[in-house]
């Protein structure tokens, strides 16, 4: 019996293996239209990264920094 089980994974190996072959996965996608509204948003987006960090929120990072030590 266990040369039969031995053999069946061997076979369910080979197949799987065979079958990825077959059927690659690919990263392929369609291009895709950027909407009106997008250059927009990305602008909105970038504007609200370069503003300052209110006083409060870093005296409050720097006081959980200085607990860590």
């Amino acid at each position: 019996m266990a040369v039969n089980s031995e053999h069946n994974q061997e076979d369910q190996a080979r197949d799987h293996t065979n079958t990825a072959a077959e059927h690659p996965i690919t990263t392929d996608t369609p291009p895709v239209e950027t909407p009106p509204w997008a250059s927009a948003l990305r602008d909105l987006y970038q504007q609200v990264v370069e503003e300052p960090l209110p006083d409060a929120l870093a005296e409050l990072l720097a006081r959980l920094d200085r607990e860590d030590e």
